[in-house]
């Protein structure tokens, strides 16, 4: 299926995004992702005019900003974006049973199609099935 989607880098890892799943997902590098509830509203602040990223990065905005200024260990471990947050559409294969895992392919912005793992709810491994 296609749904709405965003997708902002990090320093030290990914979020992307999926309206059809109301959820954040975040991709660090060591091959680990976690799920977040989206959770931001219009009725909340954008980004907050306190922090201020260093020359070249950005502060995080919306729901990616929320989940970045809430979550101290998660702030820590992505650091600031390296970019906007890019909109786009994302086309998403939820879950196949492949040797009895649930595995998930979605296709990110630049057109990698990466496989998620769930080891337990909201978190697992992650990888490039194929690359854009």
């Amino acid at each position: 299926m296609e749904t709405a989607a965003a997708e902002q880098p990090f320093t030290g890892g990914k979020m992307i995004w999926l309206q059809n799943a109301a959820a954040v997902y975040v991709f660090f590098p060591d091959g680990q992702w976690q799920r977040f509830a989206d959770t931001w509203t219009e009725a909340e602040a954008e980004s907050d005019p306190a922090l201020t990223p260093p020359a070249g990065h950005f502060q995080p905005i919306r729901g990616f900003g929320k989940l970045w200024r809430e979550n101290p260990d998660l702030r820590e471990r992505l650091g600031w974006a390296t970019s906007v947050e890019l909109g786009y559409t994302a086309a998403v294969q939820q879950p196949v049973s492949e040797a009895g895992e649930q595995i998930t392919f979605l296709r990110t912005y630049n057109g990698e199609v990466y496989y998620l793992q769930e080891l337990e709810p909201g978190r697992g491994s992650w990888g490039i099935a194929a690359s854009g």
